[in-house]
């Protein structure tokens, strides 16, 4: 499964944007890592790498809000 990589707008009426795809994690966040070094500084956008089968399962993925780890109890 590929490895998507989003460029995700901080203006939330603007869909992610496809940026590309990689079929291994290394290459895939070395691209993420720089990526963000090029963004200009006080860019607050997003550069996001989802794994999934598909683009469109990347997008929901991305949609899909998790749900907070349960607080362990040495964590208190």
């Amino acid at each position: 499964m590929p490895y998507f990589i989003f460029h995700i707008s901080e203006q939330k009426n603007i869909k992610p944007e496809l940026v590309d795809s990689r079929e291994k994690f290394p290459e895939a966040n070395k691209l993420c890592k720089a990526l963000r070094k090029e963004m200009p500084e006080g860019d607050n956008s997003i550069i996001k790498m989802m794994f999934a089968e598909n683009e469109q399962e990347a997008r929901r993925l991305m949609r899909t809000k998790k749900e907070a780890a349960p607080t362990e109890e040495w964590e208190k």
